[in-house]
């Protein structure tokens, strides 16, 4: 009613400007006051009122719209908004011009002018009239004129979008033109004089402003042509091509995050807001209908011509077009609304666009969506971070699961014509196109499958928990259904989908790849209209592999649609599924077998023509015979069979072709465990069964379900085998559900079962079906409840019939396929198949009926000596917790924490350890914990303990008190260790030092719940994170003052923190009155300070925390007053305050009043204050006091400003009067302004908070007490004023000889190494505050003591300059900080630098003795033992040894090593077994040079353990880089880097030195030495391959030479060339007699091959040794100084010879001796040396020496280097040895009888009983005789020796 009446009153008063308008182009909504007009054509007359020779010749207005301000009806602007405004003008036509119809107009024109004029003589006249009318009706004339004026005034006119096109079509004999203008907005509104817009009203004399705005204004002139011309367009074409719209749109990225909860609420809040406003419009409507009928009354009454009229005008069509492009469009599905697990899909390209259908029937609109690049991945965002890369390439952390692919979508929509009576066009018909361009790939692992599951769940779960109220509920319970819609409109909704190639990925936790499943040619048809639904879903084909298997295994396809027996060629009267048993029977005639005679005569399948088939087989055997190449097929309809009845008919089909399935336990259970189905059944089961037994009511429907089968194969695999195979074909069943119950009736046309195996050639077909139709079957069930089923009556119907079967037993195969079964059936308790291979961790065990879970760890190694073909397997816990940190604990699993779940608290007592299994497995796996022993403790924050850390954890209680742990998570084979300690024992992670004046309180950003933690002011704490694994940042705030986050895990950082830092103004001596010496002693003054009451400034009592007697100094010297205004912010811009002011003018012959005032820059001079001299002043010689001088100083007194009074009395200053004698005083302390960094203090994150006018250095913080550590940065804390017990010396110590370090070990006893260090200078210092060592040591060098070492020194310095020789070999730094945490060893640096060249020979005999030494190598039997037991773990070391190490600065030193390495021809057994436990595997080479790069560490905080590997991984990698060096020096290829270097070297001396000898030698050498190694390689070769096991010990032995010198490798090469001669000479009749005496005569065959062979090859190695040793000879004649190896320190130490069988000291004699003695035995070390004399007799001749062994007494000389035996007896040919002297007459010089000393050797020989030696002195010889029958009784001690 309303609409119609609005419509009537735009009529009358508008119809002459528009056309007709009718109430659907009108929308009123009266709550807002809006008025809107929608496709308004325009008059062609509406230009007649401006008397103009044109006229419109088409136009319209899209929209016109009022805005009334309802409630604020006279003080809010009206608004009118156009939009849309589109007018074309032409001048008029002067053909049909019509002379009295202009006219007419004309007179009309003037008439108006004339009643303009005529009212307003009108209106001055009657302005004279005094009559009570006119003035009661000037009255109400002004308020409505001023009403009016002021709407006026403040109306806004807004219009946009404006367009007037002027053609001249006037034909002049000129070129017709058409001009426009164009205005894209222009508004105009009330404003101020400073052209704010709003709504003002102007005062009588002020001006009133328009602020008119003009946006793009443009003008065009142009030839009007005759294809463009607009002015024969009718209106309704005008509106036609304005609604002829082109979207475009182009967008950047654009991000969504889902929340159903939030979407639901935003519905409910819609729904409601519409059925408020329903309710309101129906209220109003009902209020508004008595009023309306008058309004009625007069438009009936009113003759309205046709002109005016309302009429349907015709509907307009819009054709819009849409060109839309989206770039990488994101939506985010997070699991939870708590959780950081989402999923993210990024639609790479998303574009649509649209087109009118002109041609078709059915549709009239067509949309076309495609999006191409889309991704879906899963990632865990950061809740620091408010972006994040949105591709998976840019983010390490995306993980995909919906690869690169494309999608397009076609919608077509049709509408329905309207009726003609103005009736909008309807929707009638949607569809939907849709199909997938490329490949849908998939990648999901079960736990990305899961989050999958769960964000799908939530992002569909709209409901709040509370159960959804059906739409017509009905008392009874069922629910009614919807009445008949048959007369309303219905929409035809056809929804098609398909996709070419969908592929599945499933993944292990890794991410590799385990099964893909792939379909083929997916399509889905959905059509839908009013009750009638229709699907169809084809698949053509799928495949399912096994991706762990290779290409070319037969096992690898999982599932397959492919037929199997396509191609085989059956007889017709078979079945075509059935296997042709006769055939076979038949074929088996004419071959042994073990089946029984009778089985062939009496076989019923040999002539078995098929039974008589059931009728409803018959009916389908057209459907069994059906071919087709879709696997499955699913139609479905569900309907109304008529119209009015409620009754709903369903009737569905599916059909399959060809489907083969291959089935092993342990590649099936991947699937399984995959999608979760391994599980017991829940308890809920029997629930479930009962409510299923409910009676339902099923009047109401009916449904037929149709299923066929084609072929269906089961391929049994089990232990990698085929084992059977069972084959379905022909099969239909149908299941029809209707008002006398459900009934199932099917058949089977075949059924057969084959034997795979190996065994099952013979009887192969273990069962098979007869016919056409092996089974058939009918079953009914009448609708009944729980109750009926308690009787006995019956309910259920069920008819088989079955033909005749063929079944061959066998007990193997009915074994195999029993197992088979039982590893199926174990899928539900057993856990999931794994192989033997190291990269194993752990496997879950779900527990039934619950959540929890057992991890169990697996440790696969392999066995050593005994066991070295054994693998080991170990099962462990996954996780063992150890409680050693003091306090009795509790632990949880997060979840339980939000679920509050108290049964799932663990308990850990002190000192306890054991297995922790988690209780909720499918739940995120963080461990929270708590002490209970602490007064309302709370929670910790997760803790995830699935990989090898080491973190602090703060725990909290209600009272924000905070107690630290420490967790060290420790990986041992493939168990976790939780060891829980006290983080007392090692430095903070993170200390809080406050240096300021104020107290600061902080905590961690992002933490629910918040915990604040304050620090006191000049004190230090420390702290933990809360929640260790969330944002590593701090949330810092100042009291009164702002709030900043400070990183901690960046440095070099610096923030600012202020606060308001507001003072008192105060009277000073009333606060320092001791100071006072003038003040009487009753005189007693309150603490007296500025106050504001109302806005005038009084005295007052000091009262801490009220805002009237806070002040603050600005910048401009104002004194700001914080009471007068609401509490602000000090950062906000625009935050004003009163300010101190006078109340006038200032008087110095007066006071004057203080009062607060608004900031004015025009009282400038009296808001300016400063303090001085103990004064507050404005002016000059004027300040601020109390009225009555000190009497005034009482509370509520009045504060003035006054002439300054000077007081000639002692104290204030000196002349300052008590009632002038104002300071400031700071609420707080402090400049207000604040600095934040952070540094690292050794291991602790230090946080320093400074106040900016403080200096760091003269702050004393106050230290935790209750953790206390160490500082690196040696900040004074308050309590390091006391005395240290610690006393502090400095120890200089300086050897210039040295150390010597003997290594010897003790089975067998001999001595490895001696370590000697030369020229040793340290300074040790001890202070309280750290402690320093100098190590410095001027060579070292290691030697080889190995009695056949190949190479006397193993490592040593190299000295080639004189810089060199001035250069330490070794120089040790560090600096240490005592620390009073027992387990940190805290460094500020440790430095070694090493002599930049290092030469070192590494023997592999040297090295194995060195690690047997150390305890490598070694075969522990124990190891092996298969028991596991915890508590044997190594880790007990680890346990009770935490110590960790920080450097602030950790250095080795860079050098170059010049590296030989040497192998041993043959190896003693242990130490072969050390060789083989250790891998250790070398090669022969020489001098390769390695540039070893300086290893540095910083910073860190960790285990020795780390660091070791740290240093072993980087020196490894250092070796590794240099390996091209290595192989260019080895021996097999002739050292060729060594000949290269000897030849630069060579040039190089001869270049810039001139010396050719230099080259000469070079040369010589580096050939020499090629040479001599290539043909050494060839000849050892050839040795071990054709020389036995004892020639080739020999020949080398001939080979070593006795001196290290030309001469004497030239003589070993001629004795190794005499050894080849003889051998190739003798080889023959050797070998055959030797074959031929131990294996006759297959011996001597295999002797004279062996001898022919040894002929030949034993001269070539014979000649091959005498090459390489002539080659060695000239290299050590050619070898320069440079590369001369110094030589040992000392001789090898002789290890034997004390008493008791212990370690004698060092002997150098000895050691010469036992140099002598391996000499003289040509290296047999059996022998041992027993004493050794060097000087027994000696004359010019020569020296004679005794050396005693335990085989031999030798009596020798040594001259030249040779020795040369004068006796040699062994000791069982001696009988004893004494001594005797003997007189040899008088001296003549001496007048003494002299005497001759010899030792008598009584032997048992036949020819020498009794020989003579003499000896120097008589002490010589007894010492001689006793030596020698101390060896003969060790000797026969050792001969009568059982053991």
């Amino acid at each position: 009613m309303l609409r119609e009446l609005i419509t009537w009153a735009l009529n009358t008063y508008l119809g002459k400007y528009l056309e007709n308008l009718n109430s659907v182009q009108l929308s009123v909504a009266l709550l807002s006051g809006e008025v809107e007009l929608e496709n308004i054509p325009i008059r062609k007359d509406a230009l007649r009122a401006l008397n103009l020779p044109v006229e419109v010749a088409g136009g319209s207005i899209r929209k016109i719209k009022l805005q009334v301000p309802v409630r604020q009806f006279r003080t809010s602007p009206w608004c009118i908004s156009v939009e849309g405004l589109f007018c074309i003008i032409c001048p008029k036509n002067l053909e049909s011009w019509d002379y009295a119809k202009e006219k007419l107009q004309d007179l009309q024109y003037k008439l108006a002018v004339l009643d303009n004029a005529e009212a307003g003589w009108r209106s001055e006249k009657g302005m004279q009239m005094e009559s009570y009318y006119f003035s009661s009706y000037n009255n109400w004339l002004k308020y409505g004129t001023n009403m009016a004026t002021n709407i006026i005034d403040n109306i806004e006119l807004k219009i946009f979008d404006v367009h007037f096109r002027y053609e001249d079509s006037v034909d002049v004999g000129k070129t017709k033109i058409a001009t426009g203008i164009k205005i894209a907005s222009l508004t105009a509104q009330t404003c101020d004089s400073n052209w704010t817009s709003g709504s003002f009203k102007a005062a009588n004399n002020e001006m009133n402003y328009k602020l008119v705005e003009l946006k793009e204004l443009s003008v065009y002139w142009d030839i009007l042509h005759e294809d463009i011309r607009c002015q024969s367009f009718t209106n309704q074409d005008v509106l036609n091509k304005l609604h002829s719209t082109l979207f475009k749109m182009r967008m950047a990225s654009v991000s969504y995050t889902h929340c159903p909860r939030f979407l639901q609420d935003v519905n409910a809040c819609v729904t409601y807001f519409k059925r408020s406003l329903r309710e309101f419009f129906t209220s109003i409507g009902n209020k508004a209908t008595d009023m309306a009928m008058e309004f009625v009354q007069q438009i009936r009454a009113t003759d309205v011509n046709d002109q005016t009229r309302p009429v349907n005008p015709q509907k307009n069509r819009h054709d819009n077009r849409l060109d839309i492009i989206i770039n990488s469009p994101i939506i985010l599905l997070p699991i939870s609304s708590t959780s950081t697990h989402v999923l993210i899909a990024n639609l790479g390209k998303m574009t649509c666009s649209n087109m009118i259908v002109n041609d078709s029937n059915e549709f009239d609109e067509s949309y076309t969506i495609a999006i191409k690049n889309i991704y879906v991945y899963s990632m865990t965002i950061d809740e620091r971070e408010n972006c994040f890369n949105v591709h998976p390439s840019k983010n390490k952390d995306a993980i995909p699961i919906l690869h690169d692919t494309a999608i397009t979508l076609q919608l077509s929509v049709g509408y329905s014509e309207g009726n003609g009576n103005g009736e909008e066009r309807k929707l009638d018909t949607v569809s939907i196109e849709g199909s997938m361009v490329e490949t849908l790939k998939v990648s999901l692992n079960r736990k990305r499958y899961e989050l999958l599951n769960e964000s799908i769940q939530y992002a569909t779960n709209f409901s709040n928990g509370k159960a959804i109220e059906s739409a017509h509920p009905d008392p009874s319970g069922v629910s009614i259904p919807d009445s008949d819609i048959t007369d309303e409109h219905t929409i035809c909704t056809i929804i098609q989908f398909s996709v070419p190639v969908f592929q599945i990925n499933l993944q292990n936790q890794h991410h590799d790849d385990l099964i893909n499943i792939t379909f083929k040619d997916f399509n889905v048809k959905h059509r839908v209209k009013g009750y009638d639904k229709d699907i169809e879903i084809i698949l053509k084909s799928v495949l399912m592999e096994d991706l762990k298997s290779d290409n070319t295994s037969p096992f690898r396809n999982m599932v397959t649609s492919v037929n199997l027996e396509k191609g085989q060629k059956k007889n017709a009267s078979t079945s075509s599924s059935c296997p042709d048993i006769p055939t076979h029977c038949n074929y088996r005639k004419y071959r042994s077998t073990s089946e029984p005679s009778c089985f062939q005569e009496n076989n019923p399948f040999q002539n078995f023509d098929g039974a008589q088939k059931s009728e409803f087989s018959k009916k389908n055997d057209k459907g069994s015979k059906r071919g087709g190449q879709t696997l499955v097929t699913y139609n479905s309809h569900r309907g109304r069979p008529s119209k009015g009845t409620s009754e709903m008919d369903q009737f569905s089909s599916i059909q399959f072709n060809c489907l083969n399935l291959a089935i092993c336990v342990e590649r099936w259970y991947t699937i399984f465990d995959f999608f979760g189905l391994i599980a017991a059944e829940n308890d809920n089961q029997k629930v479930t069964q009962e409510k299923k037994l409910v009676k339902k009511d099923t009047n109401d429907f009916f449904s037929t379900l149709k299923v066929s089968i084609r072929s269906f194969n089961f391929t049994l695999i089990r232990n990698d085998s085929l084992l059977s195979r069972v084959n379905v074909s022909n099969a239909l069943f149908k299941i029809i559900h209707d008002q006398f119950g459900k009934s199932i009736e099917g058949h089977l046309g075949s059924l057969s079962v084959f034997d795979l195996t190996q065994y099952g050639n013979i009887y192969k077909q273990k069962f098979v079906t007869s016919g056409t139709e092996a089974l058939n079957f009918f079953y009914r069930k009448k609708p009944c409840d729980v109750e009926v089923l308690k009787t006995l009556s019956v309910d259920s119907t069920l008819k088989i019939g079955m033909s005749a079967v063929h079944y061959i037993h066998t007990k193997r195969f009915a074994t195999e396929l029993h197992l088979f079964v039982k590893d199926l059936l174990q899928l539900q308790t057993w856990c999931k198949s794994f192989s033997m291979h190291k990269d194993l961790s752990h496997r879950e065990l779900r527990a039934e009926n619950t959540k929890g879970s057992y991890a169990i760890g697996i440790s696969v190694r392999r066995g050593r000596g005994l066991y070295a073909c054994t693998t080991f397997l170990t099962l462990s816990p996954r996780f063992h917790l150890h409680n050693r940190s003091g306090y009795i604990l509790e632990f949880i699993q997060r979840c339980d924490i939000v679920s509050k779940s108290s049964s799932n608290i663990i308990s850990a007592p002190i000192d306890c350890n054991f297995a922790f299994h988690w209780p909720n497995w499918d739940q995120e796996q963080y461990i929270c914990v708590r002490i209970p022993d602490v007064e309302c403790c709370c929670w910790s924050k997760g803790i995830p303990i699935n990989e090898v850390q080491s973190l602090y954890i703060n725990v909290r209680n209600d009272w924000s008190e905070m107690f630290f742990l420490r967790l060290e998570v420790i990986s041992k084979d493939a168990t976790y260790i939780l060891l829980f300690t006290d983080a007392r024992t090692l430095p903070p992670p993170i200390r809080i030092d406050n240096c300021s004046e104020v107290a600061i309180n902080f905590s961690q950003t992002g933490t629910r719940p918040s915990w604040i933690t304050p620090v006191r002011a000049q004190s230090s704490l420390a702290y933990v994170m809360d929640d260790p694994s969330g944002t590593q940042t701090l949330l810092l705030e100042a009291p009164g003052g702002n709030m900043v986050e400070f990183p901690i895990n960046k440095t070099n950082i610096k923030r600012s923190l202020t606060y308001s830092n507001f003072i008192y103004i105060a009277f000073h001596d009333t606060f320092d009155q001791l100071s006072n010496q003038e003040r009487k002693p009753d005189q007693n003054y309150q603490q007296l300070v500025l106050g504001v009451r109302g806005k005038k400034v009084i005295i007052m009592e000091k009262n801490s925390g009220d805002r009237s007697q806070l002040w603050l100094m600005n910048s401009n010297g104002q004194l700001e007053h914080e009471g007068s205004t609401p509490p602000i912010q000090s950062n906000e811009a625009h935050a004003v305050r009163l300010v101190l002011d006078l109340d006038r003018a200032p008087n110095p012959t007066e006071f004057t009043t203080l009062v607060v005032r608004t900031p004015n820059k025009q009282r400038i001079t009296t808001q300016t204050w400063r303090f001085e001299s103990g004064r507050l002043m404005c002016h000059a010689n004027m300040c601020v006091q109390s009225r009555w001088s000190a009497n005034g100083l009482q509370p509520n007194s009045e504060a003035v400003l006054g002439r300054i009074e000077n007081t000639s009395g002692k104290g204030n200053n000196g002349s300052i009067p008590m009632s002038q004698h104002i300071v400031a005083q700071k609420l707080r302390p402090g400049s207000g302004q604040l600095e934040l960094s952070m540094k690292m203090d050794g291991p602790i994150c230090t946080i320093e908070i400074c106040d900016i006018k403080t200096k760091q250095n003269t702050v004393y913080l106050a230290p935790d007490l209750i953790w206390m550590h160490a500082s690196l940065n040696n900040r004074q804390m308050a309590n390091e004023g006391k005395e240290s017990p610690l006393h502090e010396y400095l120890i200089n110590v300086e050897l210039l000889k040295g150390i010597g370090i003997s290594i010897i070990s003790r089975k067998p006893c001999e001595e490895l190494m001696f370590i000697s260090l030369e020229l040793i200078h340290c300074d040790l210092e001890q202070s309280v505050f750290e402690n320093s060592l100098d190590l410095t040591i001027s060579s070292i060098q290691i030697d080889n003591q190995l009695l056949d070492a190949a190479t006397p020194v193993a490592l040593h310095t190299n000295c080639s300059t004189e810089q060199d020789e001035q250069n330490n070999a070794v120089v040790l730094k560090l600096k240490m900080l005592p620390c009073p945490n027992k387990n940190a060893i805290i460094f500020k640096y440790l430095t070694l630098d090493l002599k930049s060249s290092i030469a070192a020979n590494l023997e592999e005999k040297l090295i194995l003795k060195v690690a047997s030494f150390l305890g490598y190598g070694k075969s522990n039997r124990q190891s092996l033992s298969v028991a596991y037991d915890f508590e044997n773990f190594e880790e007990k070391l680890i346990l009770k040894n935490m110590k960790r190490y920080y450097f602030e600065n950790l250095n080795i030193g860079s050098t170059q090593v010049r590296l030989s390495a040497s192998t041993s021809s043959k190896l003693p057994i242990e130490l072969s077994e050390t060789k083989k436990v250790l891998g250790l595997t070398l090669i022969k080479f020489e001098d390769a040079q390695i540039e070893l790069d300086s290893y540095s560490d910083k910073f860190h905080f960790e285990t020795l353990n780390v660091y070791l590997k740290g240093m072993k991984r980087h020196y490894i990698n250092q070796v590794k880089w240099h390996a091209a060096s290595i192989l260019g020096s080895v021996d097999f290829l002739g050292n060729p880097l060594g000949f290269a270097n000897d030849l630069s070297e060579g040039v190089s001396g001869l270049i810039f030195e001139g010396s050719v000898t230099s080259l000469v030698k070079n040369v010589a050498h580096g050939l020499s030495n090629s040479t001599a190694k290539l043909t050494e390689t060839l000849s050892d070769s050839l040795g071990k391959v054709v020389l036995d096991e004892h020639d080739n010990e020999t020949r080398l032995r001939i080979l070593e030479p006795q001196t290290n010198t030309s001469g004497g490798h030239l003589a070993a090469g001629l004795k190794g060339f005499g050894f080849g001669l003889l051998g190739g000479v003798t080889s023959i009749v050797r070998h055959t007699y030797d074959g031929a005496q131990s294996d006759g005569v297959p011996g001597f065959l295999s002797g004279l091959g062996k001898g022919l062979v040894g002929t030949v090859t034993k001269p070539i190695i014979g000649v091959l040794d005498l090459a390489s040793e002539t080659a060695s000879a000239v290299r050590e004649t050619s070898r320069g100084t440079a590369r001369i190896s110094p030589d040992r320190k000392r001789l090898p130490r002789c290890v034997t010879g004390a008493t008791g069988g212990l370690l004698p000291l060092y002997s150098n004699r000895q050691s010469k001796g036992q140099q002598l003695l391996y000499l003289i035995n040509r290296r047999n070390f059996d022998e041992k040396i027993i004493a050794y004399d060097p000087n027994l007799w000696s004359d010019k001749e020569a020296r004679l020496r005794l050396l005693v062994s335990t085989e031999f007494v030798r009596i020798f000389s040594f001259t030249d280097g040779n020795p040369t035996i004068m006796l040699q007896s062994h000791l069982s040919e001696i009988l004893s040895c004494h001594p005797l002297t003997t007189n040899m007459g008088t001296s003549p010089s001496t007048s003494r009888q002299s005497s001759s000393h010899y030792i008598e050797i009584s032997t048992n020989l036949p020819k020498i009983t009794r020989p003579r030696i003499r000896c120097r002195s008589e002490e010589c010889a007894e010492a001689a005789s006793r030596c020698i029958n101390y060896a003969k009784s060790v000797f026969h001690e050792h001969e009568h020796a059982v053991l």
